[in-house]
């Protein structure tokens, strides 16, 4: 068995590379997430059983409850700190919850698809090899880090104070892509939209890369760049290229033109000139 370890305050990482573990505790008043990076993990906690597998999911051991760990043959990342921390860290993260409140998730296994979870598992991941050696103000940033997302994993009050609901609903996020749609050319405050469709900023903008996999922000640009192409291809086309760039909400040229050309491999002008063309060859042979 290999193991590195690391304690950054009140967070312990630990990173094992497990042959014929098989592990019993009382987790006191600690906390658990452990994961496997490699091979599977058998866990049991509270009478049920689970068996979890690299990098799908992670097995939470509650406080005051008795676990058992049992590996194979793997590699796993787990993650120890005090309820007492996860409750103070909620406070401070600007949650005003009363303890009593502060209830944690019924599960016992964290799906690490969730965008929370799959970020507290990168962040333990990086955490556990990225400290080691290093100075007290890094390991107090992973501290801060750390404590903060493992929060919001855990806690989904946490999670919808913080704007991490994981899923929205497709339809709520049709209605956003449609208004955008319609209203590209124009300024479009994000934070107003999604306060108009009940969520937060953040929620809307994780439902538009789960489900369309863009960014609002993204699909904007796209949606006006589509409009200046069209404009930019017309028959009778009377306006200039900044015109255009204006007309369809872009308010500096050189963005639009370099973002243009991204997406159409491109300058504007050589659309324009293109469509001329054409136009000259359709007029000549009538």
């Amino acid at each position: 068995m290999h193991t590195i370890a690391s304690t950054l305050g009140d967070v312990r990482l630990i990173r094992s590379n497990l042959s014929g573990l098989s592990l019993t505790r009382s987790m006191g008043d600690e906390v658990l997430v452990a994961f496997p990076i490699a091979g599977s993990m058998d866990f049991s906690a509270g009478g049920r059983n689970f068996v979890v597998r690299a990098d799908r999911q992670a097995v939470i051991g509650w406080p005051f409850e008795k676990i058992n760990l049992q590996v194979a043959r793997g590699e796993i990342i787990a993650l120890v700190t005090t309820i007492d921390a996860l409750y103070a860290r909620a406070v401070k993260m600007g949650c005003r919850f009363g303890r009593n409140e502060l209830k944690p998730g019924s599960g016992k296994v964290l799906d690490l698809t969730r965008p929370i979870a799959e970020s507290l598992s990168r962040a333990m991941k990086s955490a556990i090899v990225d400290t080691m050696g290093l100075g007290n103000l890094v390991a107090d940033g992973c501290e801060d880090l750390l404590l903060g997302m493992t929060t919001a994993a855990l806690f989904p009050c946490v999670a919808d104070c913080l704007g991490y609901t994981s899923d929205c609903g497709i339809p709520v996020l049709r209605r956003a892509r449609d208004y955008i749609e319609a209203h590209a050319t124009e300024v479009i405050k994000l934070s107003g939209l999604a306060k108009t469709l009940g969520l937060s900023t953040r929620v809307m903008q994780v439902g538009f890369k789960r489900h369309f996999g863009y960014s609002p922000r993204d699909f904007i640009i796209n949606c006006r760049l589509e409009r200046s192409r069209k404009l930019l291809s017309e028959p009778c086309g009377v306006r200039s290229i900044t015109q255009i760039a204006f007309d369809c909400g872009f308010r500096d040229l050189s963005h639009f033109s370099a973002k243009y050309r991204d997406r159409y491999v491109e300058l504007p002008s050589e659309t324009m000139r293109a469509s001329a063309r054409r136009r000259e060859v359709g007029s000549s042979t009538h």
